[in-house]
């Protein structure tokens, strides 16, 4: 599947991220979601961080590919 990303939601996404990172209760949160985390674990801060990286370098309009939940 290829999702293509506006400005704006790269910013939400990016906004999210850091969110979840921040969060001194990250388990918290990820039992909180655990319908989507039940095939996977949740994203490390380095994790996290390299994702951000990708966003924040896709010029709006570049296509990203990966699974949609």
């Amino acid at each position: 599947m290829q999702v293509e990303l506006s400005d704006r939601e790269i910013a939400q996404l990016l906004a999210a991220l850091r969110n979840w990172q921040t969060d001194a209760l990250n388990e918290d949160l990820a039992d909180a979601f655990s319908g989507h985390f039940e095939e996977h674990q949740p994203l490390t801060d380095a994790e996290i961080d390299a994702l951000c990286e990708r966003l924040n370098f896709a010029d709006e309009g570049q296509v990203i590919k990966g699974a949609a939940y």
